[in-house]
Formats: C-alpha cells, sequence, structure tokens
C-alpha cells in the first residue's frame, strides 16, 4: 500500500507498506499515519491512498484542513461587544450590555475602535451612521427574513417535505478580501459544516445591489436570494454581517473557527474593508429587528 500526503500541489510525506492479507470482514485497520504539521498559513491537506493487488489497483482520497492559531489584535481594549462568548477569545476586549449611553442619552465613545454585536440596537446604530465599524453577528429571529438552513442539502424535495430544517443546497464563496487566507474552492466543504450548521441564511432581496460574500443557494422551488456574509455603508460608518456561528463558546474551540474569527477581525480593522454598496437607515430597519435597551412592560 502507498501512501502520501499533498498540499497546495506539493508533497509533504509519503509511505508505503507491505500488505499480505485483509479479511474483507468490516473495517480493517492497516497503517497509522503520523505527520507533524507547522504551517504558518490555513490550508487543504490531501490524504491519498492506493491498493495494489493481482494487477488491481484500489485508491482513495481525504481532504483535511490546517488552521494555525491566531494571535490577539494589538488593542482589545479598543473593541466593544455585548456578546459574552467573545471573552474567551478575545481577551481584554470590552464586555458590556450597552455603549455611548449617559441617563438614556448618546455619548460619543472616543476610545473605541470596533463594536461586535448579535442584535441591532439604538446605541449601535448611532455609533454607526456617526462613523464607526460594526460586525454584526445576526441571530436567528432577530431579522425579519431568514431561512435556517443544515449544513446537508434539502432532502428530496422542499413542496414535498416544506417542513424540514434544512432547506437550502449548498454556498457560493464569493473572491473577497476577508476571505483570502481562509482555504475554500468557492462552495461548501467540510470546514464549514461547524461554520453553518443550524444557522440561518438572510434573505437578500431587498438588498438588489448588494453582493454576497457567502451566498446561499436556496432550492429551486423557492429560489430566494440568500447569504451568510456581506458588507454594506450606513450614514459615515461600515457595517459587516455574518451568521456563521462564531458567537458560540464550544463552536469557537474548534480550529476553523477561531482562524475564521480572526480573519475576519483583522479585515474589518484594515484599510481593505471598504464596502462598495451604501443603504439608508430605514433600509437597515426593515432588515434587521431593533433591540431595546430599555426593558418596559407593554400590556
Amino acid at each position: 500500500m502507498l501512501w502520501e500526503l499533498m498540499a497546495d500541489n506539493k508533497r509533504i510525506e509519503k509511505g508505503r507498506k507491505e500488505v499480505s492479507f485483509i479479511s474483507g470482514d468490516g473495517i480493517t485497520e492497516i497503517i497509522k499515519v503520523r505527520v507533524p504539521l507547522r504551517s504558518e498559513e490555513a490550508r487543504r491537506l490531501t490524504l491519498s491512498a492506493s491498493l495494489d493487488y493481482e494487477g488491481k489497483s484500489v485508491t482513495n482520497e481525504w481532504d483535511f484542513w490546517e488552521f494555525p492559531r491566531q494571535k490577539l489584535p494589538q488593542h482589545p481594549e479598543r473593541i466593544w461587544t455585548n456578546i459574552g462568548a467573545i471573552r474567551s477569545v478575545l481577551y481584554g476586549a470590552r464586555v458590556e450590555g450597552m455603549i455611548g449611553i449617559e441617563q438614556h442619552s448618546f455619548k460619543a465613545e472616543e476610545d473605541v475602535d470596533l463594536l461586535i454585536t448579535d442584535q441591532l440596537s439604538r446605541d449601535v446604530l448611532q455609533n454607526l451612521v456617526d462613523g464607526g465599524s460594526v460586525w454584526l453577528m445576526a441571530q436567528k429571529d432577530r431579522q425579519y427574513d431568514e431561512v435556517l438552513t443544515k449544513y446537508l442539502p434539502i432532502f428530496w424535495n422542499y413542496i414535498w417535505f416544506p417542513q424540514q430544517r434544512g432547506t437550502t443546497m449548498g454556498m457560493l464563496v464569493h473572491e473577497h478580501p476577508v476571505l483570502k487566507n481562509f482555504p475554500n474552492d468557492q462552495y461548501s466543504d467540510w470546514h464549514w459544516f461547524h461554520l453553518v450548521d443550524n444557522t440561518v441564511a438572510l434573505g437578500m432581496e431587498l438588498l438588489p445591489k448588494v453582493k454576497p460574500i457567502v451566498e446561499v443557494i436556496d432550492n429551486f422551488n423557492r429560489a430566494k436570494h440568500l447569504a451568510y456574509a456581506y458588507e454594506v455603508q450606513v450614514g459615515r460608518g461600515k457595517l459587516f454581517v455574518s451568521t456563521f456561528n462564531l458567537a458560540n463558546r464550544e463552536t469557537m474551540k474548534r480550529p476553523e473557527a477561531n482562524y475564521l474569527f480572526f480573519e475576519i477581525l483583522q479585515y474589518i480593522q484594515s484599510k481593505e474593508f471598504s464596502p462598495e454598496v451604501r443603504i439608508s437607515v430605514g433600509e437597515l430597519l426593515g432588515i434587521f429587528k431593533v433591540r431595546s435597551l430599555i426593558e418596559m412592560n407593554y400590556e
């Protein structure tokens, strides 16, 4: 049996083992392959194996992904968030319930470069239109047009089984600076599983000029325009929207999620973050529900 580990069309390691007998009864372990990986870049690895017997050859291959550990930004104290789960990966960031509110009035914050939130609120909106940068990690039931998705495609037919949880058919990853270091072949693959499984796709019908960064392919019966990520200008500010499972503490322990989180963070804090399309505050409010900063009983 011959095996080979490749990355970017370059061989990393290879091996050979003589095999005299395979029972054919269930799964049989033939060899354990251990290769130390120390790449400083994220990459896809392909392990291939072939078995030659009596003039016949049986081959198979498997894809893996390697993600190096990311470093904290230089000034995490200049990042504000209301998502408690981020505290464990973004040590030093300001984790608070609201920002720039003093006795129910807005007060501009001078020492914050980025806001990360899981729902739109008036303090975040004010910071955005005044020229701030905001990363909105949109969550289920917090926008008016959304579709719950699973990583695996729809089963059979939407008309026959409309109540199944996943009713989309994969995704299309467009070329964009935010994903330039995240390995992808422009389509869904297994390293996307925990990032998008059981999350929502955002309806894009009200934003016809906005091109998704990660587009979700809907089933052909419904044919909605959907996205997992996009960016826009609002007022003088810039807004990055995503629905990846990056606000989940358990998911963030996974290498691919941790890596993507910091790749997006670095992009938003760079000069490359420059959305082409501008939308109005009214258009934004027609898409996302606004969280109240004051608890009131309206009954």
